[in-house]
């Protein structure tokens, strides 16, 4: 199978380029004498050989030179990082977008990131009531939940159950802070409880017992290639069901062709599976924690939305092709020995845990068991609840990996209580391995979950179910909509003010002139909220109409009299309009009123209507060199993630002479001492545009972002070695006058 790459974004959109999957390095770039994948010369956020990708043991790996930006996911990717079927990348910031899928190969694929959720309930009591909350700004300082399946078809960035805007509102709020090392100690006390299980041989000789009915699923291809999943265990031999997580058999449905899902135990039997079922509430969860948009104000200007911890109702069945030779079914609990799961309850597992973990043969595969205790017993969102009916999130001790997913979960009477699905970790190291928690605090999904699947009660019995989990997340987490239209306003908001900047020649000052919500009564038809507001020039007006999150779109007009205004700017820099969030940007030509109008098909959301006003003054060059300085301090200080100073190199005031073809230009040449980061910088003394433009042996021309649209120009880039560069200056006026400054970009000690 080849290595496809989709050009989603860029000059190449809408093309397809296959290589063969031999190839040992594929290089990207614009550059078409050095590169397998060529750029144009206009994408020049593109670097001439930008990364490349590099065969290893039959699995490609990003190859990053430090200089230029990849972006797989939406994050920045790192060096060695392994690449995942279907992964999304970015090349530099703002520029193109390509799609690549990569072959199916024998090994095993990073899983899904599931973003913890700080809730009301306490996760582990104990804990809660040991250790605050501390934050320490390191390289890790997340908590999330990982899926314990090895995704065979890819990195689950953003699997099909979350939708757009899930994808759009990825989040890392924090479960489980860094702590002082007095807390880590008393943490320890706790855990210490929970990790140290007895000596239990009746469980022991239940987990050596259940070892033949628990089978490794895995994907094989028509070659005999296999990639591994998770795990599976017989619940029903006479039909040959085996039971599972939902986030493992849900890949039955994307297999490509020649692909089939297999099950295969340590005594050799192998089966293919024939079809899957897949809990219901899987789907409606993952649905209503999109609707509610739960989330957290992370900043004046930020939103940041707020995961569940681990997916609910996460488990499948699967119906094999044949029964013959099927290991004997595991007894699933009843509710009555599931009410006395809880806190100090000792289970353990059986499983195929195989992420990290060496000598591992899928043709030959030997399960590994585990004993620890249960932590605590939750509903899905983390929280204690009273009813027994949501309590189906069982919080445990017990060590997992990624293979793991679908394992069962055994007291030791034999019987299977939950299926393991989701583990903690507190991030990533530099090679993408994941750094589990000290806390191990992991998850699995009650088994009467399962048994509604196989009595064929599970669509009746969710429907209820969630209808609680409608009621439990309006109540607790129905702020996020409003949060996430607050912050997404505002944010319009600030690209207005700095689109109006022009590269900071002007200092910006905005008022919000009118705001209005209308809450209207259920169930009603079409409505409208209205404002009409007057002018005075010179003032620059941005009108923004808003809804929540999956509301009928709503319509922006606004009215001079009778007749709307045509010609309004709808798009600010990157920002467009959406169904939920409208806007008008508009300069004031004369004195006048004006009616802003948003109107709505239906829907039970609210409707909010705000009125911003702009004035500018523009900026002395004193004012504009600082507000460049600024920018360039808070591009690197998130870039390189470390407070960064500018040590200037060149400080002089020249002059535009030199004519060139009807403007007129200077030059000049500089040392650059050292490799590194440095800002170039050339203000004009008059209110005049000006253009930036440098070059150096062995580099792509380096041209101002303001693209010669204001008096202030300023460019940036990181060089790989000490060298010479030409710096030239274009203005319209002959003998214009400018400060031209170079500056070295370095960490703050």
């Amino acid at each position: 199978m080849p290595l496809i790459i989709h050009f989603v974004e860029g000059a190449r959109a809408g093309e397809t380029l296959e290589l063969d999957s031999d190839v040992d390095q594929i290089v990207i770039g614009r550059d078409a004498s050095k590169c397998d994948v060529v750029f144009p010369p206009e994408e020049t956020r593109v670097g001439r050989e930008h990364c490349a990708l590099r065969r290893v043991l039959g699995r490609y790996r990003f190859v990053l030179n430090g200089r230029n930006l990849v972006l797989v996911g939406g994050q920045p990717a790192i060096d060695d990082q392994e690449l995942l079927n279907h992964t999304r990348v970015q090349l530099g910031p703002e520029g193109p977008v390509i799609q690549i899928e990569a072959s199916l190969a024998p090994g095993y694929q990073a899983t899904e990131m599931q973003q913890a959720i700080p809730t009301k309930g306490s996760v582990i009591a104990e804990l809660q009531q040991t250790a605050q909350r501390s934050r320490r700004h390191t390289g890790i300082t997340t908590a999330v939940i990982v899926l314990l399946a090895l995704a065979a078809i890819g990195l689950w960035i953003s699997s099909a159950r979350h939708g757009a805007e899930v994808e759009e509102m990825r989040a890392r709020i924090q479960l489980l802070d860094e702590l002082s090392d007095e807390q880590k100690a008393a943490v320890q006390d706790v855990v210490a409880k929970y990790e140290q299980p007895d000596d239990d041989e009746q469980l022991n000789a239940a987990l050596r017992a259940a070892e033949r009915s628990v089978y490794l699923i895995a994907v094989q291809n028509e070659r005999g290639g296999e990639a591994a999943l998770g795990t599976a265990w017989v619940c029903d031999s006479d039909s040959g069901i085996l039971a599972t997580n939902a986030h493992v058999a849900e890949h039955f449905n994307s297999l490509d062709d020649g692909q089939r899902m297999i099950a295969r135990n340590s005594a050799g039997h192998e089966v293919a599976v024939n079809s899957v079922a897949i809990h219901p509430g899987y789907r409606a969860f993952s649905n209503l924690w999109t609707e509610y948009a739960p989330g957290a104000r992370t900043g004046p200007n930020s939103f940041k939305a707020i995961k569940a911890p681990g997916p609910g109702a996460d488990v499948a069945i699967l119906r094999l092709e044949a029964t013959d030779d099927l290991a004997p079914a595991l007894p699933l609990a009843s509710l009555a020995s599931l009410k006395k799961v809880d806190r100090l309850t000792m289970v353990g597992y059986v499983g195929y845990p195989m992420e990290g973990i060496s000598l591992v043969n899928l043709k030959a595969p030997r399960p590994v068991s585990h004993a620890a205790y249960v932590i605590a017993a939750t509903n899905f969102y983390g929280a204690a609840d009273d009813e027994f009916a949501d309590r189906q999130l069982i919080h445990h001790a017990l060590p997992a990996a990624g293979g793991a997913s679908g394992s069962p979960v055994i007291d030791s009477r034999g019987e299977v209580v939950a299926v393991l699905n989701a583990g903690t970790v507190i991030g990533f190291s530099g090679s993408g391995a994941r750094i589990t928690s000290g806390a191990n605090i992991n998850f699995a999904q009650r088994v009467d979950l399962v048994q509604e699947l196989l009595d064929d009660t599970a669509k009746s019995a969710q429907a209820e179910r969630t209808a609680r989990w409608q009621r439990a997340i309006a109540r607790d987490y129905e702020r996020g909509r409003s949060l996430h239209r607050e912050t997404n306003v505002r944010q319009t908001v600030d690209d207005w003010q700095d689109a109006l900047s022009f590269f900071g020649d002007f200092e910006v000052t905005v008022s919000e002139a009118f705001s209005d919500v209308a809450i209207p009564p259920k169930g009603e038809g079409p409505r409208e909220l209205s404002h009409t507001f007057a002018t005075r020039p010179p003032h620059f007006g941005l009108v923004v109409a808003s809804t929540e999150l999956n509301q009928p779109a709503i319509d922006l007009q606004i009215r001079q009299g009778e007749d709307t205004v045509p010609g309004l700017v709808d798009r600010i820099r990157n920002r467009t309009t959406t169904d939920w969030l409208k806007f008008f940007a508009v300069a004031f030509g004369e004195e006048a009123d004006y009616t802003a109008a948003v109107t709505s098909a239906g829907g039970d959301a609210n409707l909010a209507l705000q009125v911003f006003f702009a004035e500018r003054r523009r900026r002395t060059p004193e004012e504009r060199l600082a507000y460049g300085l600024d920018e360039v301090r808070d591009h690197y200080s998130n870039l390189r993630k470390y407070r960064i100073e500018a040590v200037p190199l060149v400080e002089s005031e020249r002059t535009l002479a030199t004519p060139r073809d009807r403007v007129f230009s200077d030059s000049a040449n500089v040392e650059l001492p050292a490799k590194g980061d440095y800002f170039f910088v050339a203000n004009s003394h008059e209110d005049q545009r000006i253009y930036l433009e440098v070059n150096a042996p062995g580099y792509d021309s380096l041209g101002s972002v303001n693209n010669g649209n204001s008096s202030l120009a300023y460019a940036a880039r990181d060089y790989e070695r000490p060298t010479d560069v030409v710096i030239t200056v274009i203005g319209a006026l002959e003998n214009q006058k400018y400060d031209l400054r170079v500056y070295q970009i370095v960490e703050k000690k």
